[in-house]
């Protein structure tokens, strides 16, 4: 009996116990595209998510008419709580302006700020007060008094919010075009563009001086998109005056409102406008420094 158990043992692991092992090893391997096939539609979906919070690639911008030798200046850190995004280069003995302008950029949304990379501050005289857009800022610091200093910079922080901030994708262009660049059809600012023009040099034609905020604004698309910027930021309160029975400028500010400013307004603090003319240029409209730059 004892013989027959241990060839029945010697039978169950030679021949019986190897069978088993490879049957059962032949059908996890039928199994496995299966498996395979299921479990990569997860993964793909994974990396799909992962891709759409990926950060855009950056945009090449146009190099700035000054030269700093690309050397930034510290922030002070009383003026700034948190880093910025952007650099303040300046010429020599502009602390006060370098003061002032970094005052001003903390009451702007930070994700409009987070659109510049560098400011820069001179105290030659330009040909004009400031250059903006493409990334970055060229600002007069000389012959002009603190509270026309701001209005600049506000302008110009149009021009980056319409330029590097709004944007949009690869798709069809429009009929706006920003010296060789074409705004894409998708582009929110498209459709302020489009309130008051039909392409990039030509206004609509029932359009009027009293759908702008400024002669200046009347220059073009981008112009009346960065002086209708200053004056919603520095001067709502006016601009709301201006808007009431008029409807191109009430799609502008609403735009402002809802588009670019996220529903946030601004009481402006400063000069009367007379709302049946319009001023040539909000850079020069009178408000209250103090009170604008008040924590």
């Amino acid at each position: 009996m004892q013989k027959i158990m241990a060839l029945n043992g010697k039978l169950y692991r030679k021949w019986f116990l190897p069978r088993v092992l490879g049957a059962i090893a032949l059908a996890i391997l039928s199994l496995l595209p299966l498996i395979v096939l299921a479990f990569p539609v997860n993964k793909f979906a994974a990396n799909a998510v992962k891709s759409e919070i990926l950060p855009a690639p950056a945009i090449k911008h146009e190099k700035s008419i000054l030269d700093f030798g690309n050397k930034p200046v510290a922030f002070a850190p009383e003026y700034f709580a948190l880093a910025a995004s952007f650099e303040i280069n300046k010429d020599s003995d502009l602390d006060h302006c370098e003061e002032i302008v970094s005052k001003a950029m903390l009451k702007l949304p930070s994700e409009h700020t987070a659109a510049l990379t560098a400011i820069n501050l001179t105290g030659k005289k330009m040909e004009r007060r400031g250059y903006g857009g493409y990334g970055s800022i060229d600002l007069q610091c000389v012959n002009l008094d603190d509270a026309e200093l701001v209005g600049v910079l506000v302008h110009e922080m149009g021009h980056i919010v319409d330029i590097d901030y709004l944007t949009g994708g690869y798709t069809a262009a429009s009929a706006f075009i920003d010296f060789d660049r074409y705004i894409p059809a998708d582009d929110a600012s498209v459709d302020f563009y489009s309130i008051s023009w039909v392409n990039s040099g030509r206004r609509a034609k029932e359009t009027s001086k009293m759908d702008f905020v400024s002669i200046y604004a009347m220059t073009d698309p981008f112009e009346d998109f960065a002086e209708t910027y200053a004056m919603y930021v520095l001067h709502g309160d006016q601009f709301k005056r201006m808007a009431a029975g008029n409807s191109a400028l009430q799609e502008k500010y609403d735009f402002m409102k809802y588009d670019v400013f996220f529903g946030q307004e601004f009481n402006g603090s400063g000069q009367r406008l007379n709302t049946s003319a319009r001023i040539y240029d909000s850079t020069k409209v009178k408000f209250s420094l103090d009170k604008f730059l008040e924590v």
